[in-house]
This record gives structure tokens, sequence and C-alpha cells, in this order.
């Protein structure tokens, strides 16, 4: 027995398939904003991780900061002893001179304590130098950590503002590969914006909008998207389909 199908009225065909647009943009839409919950959550993970980093970096720069100050302060008391030391030496000098020359020591054994003073004399002469350029060494390496400290922190504090300005800024630069492959498969990602002009021109009363379009970066969660995208499609496929043998009286 053959099956007959009933034919609506043009109006009433037209407002069916306009409703089924309608549903279909609906549901892509609804995946869209799937995706956008998803890349929100790994952006704020990712935002949470750069604090920390942030905070470590401030500790250990905390850390450097005490170190060097206790640095100087022992070389400064090692200096104040060096001076002690080499006053208390110069008076016990005088005093062995006066001593000996009250007492007529010998010539020989006056030139032997004034050799071994002007080796202490030496010997302190390039000690203090040595502490000198100790403290020089000491304070380049501060500045030159200061400094690498200071420009790391700079472009962690630039690249969260701008981030927070720009949340895509970070996958934009980190993963052009993954940009790149992106927009080669956006046909097989995005949904259908086509279907939205066609609404939007069909039924202007609905103030329906565009939405912004979304450049996928995470490459280790990519292969899930294409997987929950393949599946919806083929649940759209499965769910909504013509049936040409089904009779509706309307």
């Amino acid at each position: 027995m053959a099956t007959s199908r009933t034919t609506l009225r043009p109006d009433l065909q037209a407002l069916l398939d306009n409703f089924t647009n309608l549903k279909n943009v609906y549901l892509a839409l609804k995946t869209f904003c799937n995706i956008q919950d998803e890349l929100l959550q790994y952006e704020k993970a990712k935002s949470s991780k750069m604090e920390e980093e942030m905070k470590k970096m401030t500790k250990t720069f905390s850390s450097l900061e005490e170190q060097r100050k206790t640095s100087i302060e022992e070389i400064r008391k090692e200096k104040e002893e060096l001076k002690t030391a080499l006053l208390e030496s110069r008076q016990e000098c005088n005093h062995l001179r006066l001593v000996y020359v009250d007492r007529n020591i010998e010539d020989e054994q006056i030139c032997r304590l004034q050799d071994e003073l002007e080796v202490l004399k030496a010997e302190l002469i390039l000690q203090e130098e040595r502490h000198k350029e100790e403290i020089v060494k000491l304070e380049r390496q501060y500045i030159e950590e200061l400094q690498k400290y200071k420009t790391l922190l700079e472009s962690r504090q630039q690249y969260q503002s701008k981030k927070q300005k720009h949340p895509a800024i970070d996958n934009m630069s980190n993963q052009p590969s993954a940009i790149i492959k992106t927009k080669n498969r956006k046909k097989k990602e995005k949904p259908s914006f086509r279907q939205v002009h066609l609404v939007y021109n069909m039924w202007p009363g609905l103030n329906i909008s565009k939405m912004p379009k979304v450049i996928v970066t995470d490459i280790e969660n990519e292969d899930d998207i294409d997987e929950d995208t393949s599946a919806t499609a083929k649940r759209k496929k499965r769910l909504y389909y013509e049936d040409k043998d089904a009779i509706i009286d309307i």
C-alpha cells in the first residue's frame, strides 16, 4: 500500500522550517557556550598557577635580599676588627720602639722588628683590599640578581595585566602552531553561522546577536572537543531527521 505525505500550507511550512532552524541555532549556541566555559576554567587554573609562581619568586627575592644584608654586615664587622687590630699593632710597635730605644736595642733587632712591622702592614693592606674587592663583587652580584628578578617580576606583571585585559593573549603568543591548526579546522569545529544570518534576516524581532569567534588553543583538550562536537552532530542527525512516511493532520 503506497503511503502519501500531507502537504502543509506554505505559510505553515515556512513557520515549521523557521522553528527548525531556530532549534538548530540554539543547539549550536549551547555547544559554543560549553566550549567557552571549558576555556574559562582553563584560564582560571592557569592564572592561579601563575600567581603561585609570582609568590615564590617574591619569596626568593626577599630571601636573597636578607642574605645580601647579612653578608655586607659581616664584611663590615670584619673590616672594623681589622682596623682595630691595625691600630693595636701600631700602638704596640710604637711602644716596643720606645722600649728598645730606652734599652739601647741593637740595630739588627730594630731592623728585624721594622721588617716584621712592614710585612704586617702589607698583609693588612692586602687583606683590606681583598675585603674591598669582595664587597664590590658582592654588591655587583646583588645588583645583577636584583635586576634579573626585577625584570622577571615586571615581565610577569605586564603579562598578567595584558592577560587580564585580553584572556586569549597567552594562547595566541605561546602556541602559534595551535592557532594555525585551529584556523585550518574551523570549518569542522565552529557552528554554522549561515543559519544565524538566515534566522536574523527572517526574524528581526527576536534580537539575535552574533557571538564572538573562539580560537581553541588548548591542544590537550582539542581532541575531546572534537569528539564532543562530532557526538553532538551525530545526536542531531539521529534526533532530527525528516520522516517522510509520517502523516501529519493539521
